[in-house]
C-alpha cells in the first residue's frame, strides 16, 4: 500500500474550549493559554483529529501511518502519548489506515472509521477493540 503525499499546509484546528489543537503533516501542536507543546509520536500525515465531549484534557488523532494515538493535553505531562491502536486483525500483514476519528458519549472509547469501510470502537483503558462493524462493500459503493 503506497502512502499518501502529505504537504506542510495541511493543518487541522480543533477548538471547543481552550486548549486548541493544530495537526500539520505529522505533529499536533498544543496551543493553550500559558504554553505551546508539539506532540510527536505519527510518522505521516495526520487525518483527523478528536476531542471528548467530556472536558478530559485528551486528544485522538488517527494518521496515514496506520496508526490512532491518544494523547494528554496538559502541558505538563510527563508521558503525553497515552495509547496507540491499529487495525485488529488476526491477518499480521493486513495495514489499513484510519480515515476519521470520534470520542464515543462518555469519552471513554474511539470510534474509528478505517480505509477499508470497517468501523472499530477501541476502550481507550483497556487500549482493546471491543465492537467492529465490517462492511461487505470495500469500493464504497453500496450506497448508490
Amino acid at each position: 500500500m503506497e502512502s499518501p503525499i502529505c504537504h506542510t499546509r495541511c493543518i487541522w484546528i480543533v477548538r471547543y474550549t481552550h486548549p486548541f489543537y493544530c495537526g500539520n503533516m505529522v505533529n499536533v501542536v498544543v496551543v493553550d493559554a500559558s504554553a505551546i507543546s508539539v506532540l510527536e509520536g505519527h510518522t505521516n500525515c495526520i487525518w483527523s483529529l478528536a476531542v471528548p465531549g467530556t472536558q478530559q484534557p485528551l486528544l485522538a488523532s488517527a494518521a496515514a501511518d496506520c496508526t490512532v494515538k491518544i494523547w494528554d493535553t496538559r502541558t505538563h505531562s510527563r508521558s503525553p502519548l497515552r495509547a496507540s491502536f491499529k487495525y485488529s486483525s488476526t491477518n499480521e500483514e493486513e495495514k489499513w489506515n484510519p480515515t476519521c476519528v470520534s470520542w464515543d458519549w462518555e469519552g471513554r472509547g474511539v470510534i474509528i472509521g478505517w480505509e477499508n469501510s470497517n468501523v472499530e470502537m477501541w476502550d481507550v483503558e483497556r487500549a482493546s477493540s471491543t465492537m467492529k462493524l465490517i462492511s461487505t462493500d470495500t469500493a464504497g459503493t453500496s450506497l448508490l
